[in-house]
């Protein structure tokens, strides 16, 4: 039972070191897209849908980022598994 409790522990710390990077990686993305020398591509005198190319850019991406954000988060880890990893720091502290 306390093994398959430590592999499940390093399975969540796995995986949140995952989900860490991801982000980490997301954030500098980002702000590589919405700094300036690539802004300075799509500030052209051009209408998309009635919108500026520059804004479109602009929504779009902000867009995009708030998908991909979610979408790292949406594999949460359940109730069960934090309660296992409780529950080995609970044993750890008793012997």
């Amino acid at each position: 039972m306390v093994e398959e409790n430590h592999k499940n522990n390093l399975t969540i710390i796995g995986t949140r070191k995952r989900r860490r990077g991801r982000l980490i990686a997301l954030s500098i993305l980002g702000m590589f897209a919405l700094n300036y020398p690539l802004l300075s591509l799509f500030n052209k005198p051009i209408l998309m849908f009635d919108i500026p190319y520059l804004y479109f850019y602009l929504f779009s991406v902000w867009t995009l980022f708030i998908l991909f954000v979610a979408w790292v988060l949406d594999g949460r880890i359940s109730e069960r598994d934090t309660r296992l990893v409780l529950e080995d720091f609970d044993d750890e502290d008793e012997e």
